[in-house]
């Protein structure tokens, strides 16, 4: 009410009108940045409790949830443990891009260069095109022993079943999509169609 009838006198006399949205505005922004922060810490509490019990899947969520907070910076141990959690479940091409941002972010103590360099080196992007139903079978030719690299299989061979398709990184190696081979290499899309 008061707003209105400042408003109206400034317009009568003719004076510019007080800037009261703006510190409105700035309050708001500033209250929902102290409830997100407090968010944030809770966030990464848990993220960091799912790691050690371990349940990567929370984890995860965990993860994607602090990334979607507004006004405050994500923390650089918080990507380097999304990698963590990212990576056990197979997901390697999230597990690269948040070991990148957690370096971005200034994620000191562990060589993320030399865990990315190693992740590119082992895994090759795949581009599988939307199969048919009977043609969704994935699997490697010879099963990996490291257990990031099964995962990475089971993640991708599941959302082929799932969706027909899968877009990301498998293993460096040879695979059947029901009676189709192709190879993975590193440094290179490999491109499946039906």
């Amino acid at each position: 009410m008061l707003n209105r009838v400042l408003l109206s006198a400034c317009l009568t006399l003719g004076v510019a009108a007080p800037a009261i949205t703006v510190s409105q505005t700035t309050f708001a922004a500033d209250a929902e940045r102290s409830k997100n922060a407090g968010e944030l810490d809770r966030l990464v509490e848990e993220l960091q409790k799912h790691l050690q019990k371990p349940n990567y899947k929370a984890a995860n969520e965990d993860f994607e949830k602090l990334l979607k907070l507004k006004h405050v910076a994500v923390p650089a141990k918080a990507f380097f443990w999304g990698a963590q959690a990212a990576i056990n479940l197979g997901h390697i091409g999230d597990t690269i891009a948040r070991y990148e941002q957690a370096k971005k972010a200034g994620h000191t103590g562990d060589n993320i260069d030399t865990l990315v360099s190693d992740l590119k080196t082992r895994y090759g992007q795949v581009d599988i095109k939307k199969q048919k139903k009977g043609e969704r079978a994935l699997k490697a030719v010879v099963n990996p022993f490291a257990p990031d690299e099964n995962r990475a299989i089971e993640f991708a061979s599941t959302t082929v079943a799932d969706h027909g398709k899968f877009e990301g990184w498998l293993p460096v190696g040879e695979y059947l999509l029901g009676e189709q081979k192709f190879t993975v290499v590193s440094g290179k899309t490999v491109k499946v169609k039906r």
